[in-house]
């Protein structure tokens, strides 16, 4: 009882705490790519880029708080298990994707941000 509590606890400070630094760095990646000198292309070019990498991380952050209560409550086999699984299921999803001609970096981030989301809800489902 106490580990789901615990859990429960750190997801949420997780995500109160990544979502205010995060939605700002999403508004302000342009201006500072381009008083660093990079012109308005690449800021441009970012922009999208960065929304997805908010969404990675907390996503990510996620993953990491589930495998971890998993290896603290003695279920480290599975928790390794679904981790491998979705490694390979990336790599799988990468090779599709990346031998298509319409292809970005935006959507290659997307397709990996969804197969990480999908394995984190199957992980805690089960």
């Amino acid at each position: 009882v106490l580990v789901g509590q615990y859990f429960k606890t750190s997801c949420l400070i997780y995500v109160l705490c990544e979502l205010p630094v995060s939605i700002a760095l999403g508004w302000y990646i342009g201006p500072v790519l381009e008083a660093l000198g990079l012109g308005e292309s690449v800021a441009n070019l970012a922009i999208p880029f960065v929304w997805f990498q908010v969404w990675m991380n907390i996503v990510g952050g996620l993953q990491d708080g589930v495998l971890g209560l998993l290896e603290v409550a003695e279920h480290e086999l599975f928790a390794s298990f679904m981790y491998c699984l979705e490694c390979i299921a990336d790599v799988g999803l990468m090779w599709y994707f990346t031998n298509r001609e319409d292809v970005s970096l935006v959507m290659l981030g997307w397709v990996c941000s969804g197969s990480t989301a999908f394995f984190t809800a199957i992980s805690i489902l089960l």
